[in-house]
This record gives C-alpha cells, structure tokens and sequence, in this order.
C-alpha cells in the first residue's frame, strides 16, 4: 500500500481481513503515518522507501492524491517484476491511465485503476475503517493496454471487501464523476 490515508489504509485491512493480502507493507512519505497502519493492525511493517516497500511486493496499490499517481508510478516502475498487479484508486480516470501508460511502460499490462465509491468525514489512517467498502461500489475502468489478469486481481479483491464491482469506460467515468463530484454527501 502506497498511502495511507482514509482509502489506502481501510483498502488494505479490508483486504487483509478478506484473505486477498496474508502481509501488508504500508509506504508513505510520512513514517508516523506508516507506523500508524502497523499499530492499528492493517499493515505488518512500515517505511518511507519505495526500494523498500517493493522488495517483497506481490501486488501493489497506490492511494496517493490524483496528481501524485503517476510519480508513484514512476516510482515503483523499476521494481516491478512482470504479472505484478498495479491499482490505483483514484477519483479520475482518464488524465490517470495517460500518465500511468507513460510511466509504468511494459508494466502497464499489469495495470487495472479501480475507484471506490466511498470515503468518510475525517481524512487519515487513524480513521480507516476495514468495512467502509461494504455495499459500495467499486469502478473498474478497463483501457486497451490493460490485462485481464490484473483486472480480474483487482476485481475480486475489491469484491471480497464487499464491494459492487461495476465496469465503465475511463471516459464514461469521468463524465459522470464530474458532474456529480461537487454534489454534497447524502
């Protein structure tokens, strides 16, 4: 896990709780957010290092603000062993596929972005909830380029989350989260 915040950290524990991940390494710029995650139970260790955070990587999600992504991206690129299945969790599609297209290369392959359709009034790891995801939906934006295995990877570890799996294009996405982004929460 790649941020842990609010989304980052109630992804992994939930998935952790569901069997999808047995470990959890949680990578953040911030080490007292990391070691957050360890004390709370949803990560087993903690770093600031993405050398680090990728030594033992089986799968790897990205829950970073928006425009960060691609510098992840970037990032962990030079890590990444062939079939490793990339998510991320962001709110846009289409500007986040260019840039993952860009730096991800040969890895793009392995690349499926899902957003969930859900979150909480506070920000933060301290608040991450394991079932925050139970019930919501989950938007799984399949590009040409993409594999199936990731897709399905990531599709079903967000459905053993409890999560509604629902497919649209990136662009379809991004049209109807535009529109109703600024809605307030009901």
């Amino acid at each position: 896990m790649i941020g842990t915040g609010l989304i980052g950290g109630s992804a992994a524990w939930a998935m952790k709780n569901a069997g999808v991940f047995d470990a959890v390494t949680a990578c953040d710029l911030s080490l007292i957010n990391a070691q957050c995650a360890v004390n709370r139970g949803i990560a087993d260790r903690a770093t600031t290092s993405i050398a680090e955070a990728m030594q033992e990587a089986d799968a790897v999600m990205v829950a970073v603000p928006v425009l960060a992504i691609p510098k992840v991206f970037a990032a962990i690129a030079p890590y990444l062993r062939p079939g490793t299945p990339v998510t991320d969790v962001g709110s846009t599609r289409t500007l986040v596929i260019t840039g993952a297209r860009q730096a991800l290369g040969e890895h793009f392959a392995d690349y499926a972005p899902v957003h969930p359709i859900a979150g909480g009034e506070m920000p933060g790891i301290e608040y991450a909830d394991a079932e925050l995801f139970e019930g919501k939906k989950a938007i799984s934006t399949p590009a040409p380029g993409m594999g199936e295995k990731a897709r399905d990877f990531w599709e079903d570890a967000w459905f053993r989350c409890g999560s509604l799996i629902e497919r649209m294009s990136p662009e379809e996405h991004d049209e109807i989260f535009a529109a109703v982004s600024h809605l307030p929460h009901v």
